[in-house]
């Protein structure tokens, strides 16, 4: 899932727009409880003069998935140049979000402290994963003023109904794949290379994600990648 999240975010950052070039892309993984679905979003930061108001990266892909109806946000990758942080004065290897977008993020429902925070240097060369109530602590905050990120859903016990719910689809892409398998056995020509290449996609993506949730060694992610093995278009 991080690599994915940071390959995102490095694209979503050349769409950045700063009057100093100072550029922050931000993609993030979504998940909807009531209807199962997973998704990423990306964004890029936006301040146009000195004086003017700054839309950070992070708000905007929160707020984006949130209006696809999304309520919780698993992680967000964040890919910039790292500088000090103007309300905490604290410099790391890479960058964290800023004061007023950690402020943002705390007062939206979907973010939980347990989120995880992934950031990198513009080259992937310097990865740092937090989860968000480290990043908070590190800054000298600790969220307990916004009791509803408290209580989402990934501080409530739901990390393993994901969990179970990411090895489901796992299990239902497999099938899938032994299907087109079976149908290249018989008949190689029925197996249509558009079929194949959508179950390889959909497959990367949720052993990306199951590898995020840290279920990437369930025996059902190591039997989908031998099939995907087999079943070449």
């Amino acid at each position: 899932m991080l690599s994915q999240l940071f390959e995102e975010a490095k694209v979503a950052r050349e769409y950045a727009v700063s009057y100093r070039d100072f550029r922050v892309g931000c993609a993030g993984l979504a998940y909807n409880t009531e209807t199962g679905k997973w998704e990423i979003f990306r964004g890029a930061n936006l301040k146009v003069s000195r004086n003017g108001r700054p839309v950070c990266a992070e708000s905007i892909v929160v707020q984006a998935a949130r209006a696809r109806g999304y309520n919780l946000i698993i992680g967000l990758g964040i890919v910039a140049e790292t500088q000090r942080d103007d309300d905490s004065g604290v410099v790391l290897d890479t960058l964290t979000p800023c004061a007023e977008c950690r402020e943002t993020l705390l007062a939206i429902p979907a973010m939980s402290l347990r989120s995880l925070i992934a950031t990198a240097t513009p080259d992937l060369s310097t990865q740092e994963v937090r989860s968000f109530g480290e990043v908070l602590k590190i800054h000298g905050s600790d969220g307990r003023s916004y009791p509803q990120t408290a209580d989402s859903p990934m501080l409530a016990g739901d990390l393993d109904r994901l969990r179970a719910i990411a090895r489901v689809r796992l299990v239902n892409l497999l099938e899938v794949a032994n299907d087109l398998l079976g149908v290249l056995l018989r008949d190689s020509e029925t197996a249509t290379k558009e079929k194949i290449e959508q179950c390889r996609r959909n497959a990367e993506k949720e052993i990306a994600i199951a590898r995020g949730l840290g279920i990437g060694n369930d025996p059902v992610v190591e039997k989908l990648i031998r099939r995907l093995h087999l079943v070449k278009p």
